[in-house]
């Protein structure tokens, strides 16, 4: 799918170490380089295919890494904290052998956690377990709720929080517990920034790139008015394509009904709106995914089972604990979802403003879609 790979090497051999771009020939004819490390590899896309591609690409590229940092472009480091992100994760694996994912704060609101999948590491134990990231939530938002979530579903466990309304107030009798898979580490020596690093705040690349289209196209408005007043035509503003192609791709991906769809529920951000750290109650999402809505009273039953042994009460699924990888760990690797969005964007946007095109976007909608949205 890449438009163009580059691949960079620093090469060792017996004498001395040469780096180089692979794809040009060596200048060291005294020694033949013997093997590769330290290896970047660039891959350019001619299209959009989503946040979940991107964080899957590395996994398939080195397969047999231990882990794998994940990182958006609008992140910058102040100086050693690489250094410092790596020390701590080697301690963290080994207090918590299980580990799938270490992320990581920022130096601003210290304490606080903002979008903690900007800067993560996920391990081999979480994909081993999980799966890689759902494709088919595209082309971005809640697909890092998802994979969170489903390590909660599959590696996570259930506490007995009945007689302690102090602690955990009035949830449900059971509750999610992910501390031993999941750090959030806020300390300052591994905080980055996410975006400059003399920014005093959260910056999102991709609301301050749209805000800066936004700007450049009201100000190519009023020039090309005056253009179109001194030549006859009005020039070409080479963002405004690539602005209308991300509104219509969100409009008929709709990520967030397909997460309800997938899960039962949307995340819930929580009282203070750290949904990242927000464990769910036993009732709050199914067990399997895309359970049909019409069945949310049955699930509800089949959550709680008697045991046909003992007389215990269990969770759905936990009596099979050598039992085939969980459905949740299940991934399409077709993404049909992101070829449908993709036609569709290239139909509609074919098309001049109309009713006609306002039909085809929530026919699209649907098709593109796997159950109906929630009320």
């Amino acid at each position: 799918l890449a438009s163009s790979i580059r691949q960079f090497c620093l090469f060792e051999d017996d004498q001395s170490e040469v780096r180089r771009d692979r794809s040009k020939p060596s200048t060291n004819k005294a020694t033949k380089p013997t093997s590769c490390r330290n290896e970047l590899l660039i891959l350019r896309f001619s299209t959009n295919l989503g946040c979940s591609t991107g964080v899957n690409n590395p996994l398939f590229t080195h397969p047999t890494a231990p882990h794998w940092l994940i990182v958006n472009y609008d992140i910058a480091y102040p100086p050693g904290v690489l250094d410092a992100m790596g020390k701590e994760l080697e301690k963290t694996r080994i207090q918590k052998p299980h580990l799938a994912v270490h992320t990581y704060g920022y130096i601003y609101g210290r304490g606080k956690l903002e979008n903690p999948w900007s800067n993560f590491v996920m391990t081999s134990c979480a994909v081993a377990n999980v799966g890689v990231w759902d494709e088919d939530i595209f082309p971005a938002y809640y697909e890092d709720d998802d994979y969170r979530d489903r390590i909660r579903y599959i590696m996570g466990k259930w506490v007995d929080v009945v007689g302690d309304p102090d602690r955990y107030g009035d949830v449900p009798q059971y509750f999610m517990d992910d501390t031993h898979l999941i750090r959030y580490q806020t300390e300052r020596h591994v905080a980055v920034a996410h975006g400059p690093l003399n920014a005093n705040t959260y910056l999102s690349g991709t609301h301050e790139t749209m805000k800066k289209v936004e700007k450049d196209e009201k100000e190519h408005n009023v020039l090309g008015s005056l253009w179109l007043w001194i030549r006859g035509r009005k020039p070409e503003n080479p963002l405004h394509y690539e602005s209308q192609r991300w509104n219509v791709i969100r409009t008929v991906s709709k990520t967030k009904d397909f997460f309800w769809c997938k899960h039962g529920a949307l995340p819930d951000s929580g009282e203070h709106g750290e949904d990242s750290v927000r464990y769910f109650g036993w009732d709050e999402r199914f067990f399997s995914p895309f359970v049909n809505r019409t069945r949310v009273s049955r699930l509800a039953e089949s959550m709680m089972q008697l045991d046909e042994v003992d007389g215990t009460r269990r969770r759905y699924g936990d009596h099979v604990g050598t039992s085939n990888t969980s459905p949740w760990a299940v991934w399409h690797f077709n993404a049909t979802r992101r070829k449908c969005v993709h036609e569709a964007a290239n139909l509609i946007l074919s098309m001049p403003p109309s009713e006609e095109r306002d039909d085809i976007t929530e026919q699209f909608r649907a098709l593109c879609g796997v159950c109906e949205s929630p009320a």
